[in-house]
């Protein structure tokens, strides 16, 4: 649903089913942004976005409504650009694209 939604603004969307799927991904082509829920298995979203820490790719980390330290730490360091809280909208969500495109 969430790559059906990016596409309708505009951009080309790849939806992975799992962490080890979206990382292999990342080492077959470049993204400008990467979506990740933190609540993920077998690692958590905040791992699968360190994955691409090293690169110029900008990073989301989708969460419940709640915060953890995890995430402070994340964005603190650099790994993560900007957290959505979910429910987000589609103001919220063309915003944080269009953040990334800066």
């Amino acid at each position: 649903m969430l790559a059906r939604v990016v596409a309708y603004f505009g951009h080309t969307a790849v939806a992975c089913s799992d962490t080890s799927e979206a990382i292999e991904k990342h080492a077959l082509r470049r993204f400008d942004a990467v979506i990740s829920d933190y609540m993920m298995s077998p690692i958590d979203g905040i791992a699968v976005l360190a994955a691409f820490a090293h690169t110029d790719t900008y990073r989301i980390l989708l969460t419940a409504s709640y915060a953890t330290s995890e995430m402070s730490n994340g964005l603190a360091s650099g790994v993560i650009h900007t957290v959505l809280t979910k429910p987000a909208t589609l103001a919220d969500l063309s915003r944080v694209l269009s953040e990334a495109q800066r």
